[in-house]
């Protein structure tokens, strides 16, 4: 029997590519929502808000500046 694949399209799934999209060679952005799961753990600085493509809202984002010990 063939499974179908699910084709995951949505906003929330195109976000880790648009942000990189944005981010200047060797920079990593990361969305409010992966800097609360991951606050105690880096270091970051607040970047401009970006309008991205099939997102609706401008979106602030986060620069990685270095991992926590």
């Amino acid at each position: 029997m063939r499974r179908k694949r699910k084709r995951i399209s949505s906003a929330r799934s195109q976000l880790p590519s648009r942000l990189c999209d944005e981010a200047k060679p060797g920079q990593i952005l990361i969305s409010p929502r992966v800097l609360m799961k991951v606050e105690n753990t880096v270091k970051v600085e607040p970047v401009d808000e970006f309008e991205l493509k099939g997102i609706r809202r401008p979106l602030a984002a986060y620069n990685v500046i270095a991992a926590l010990a």
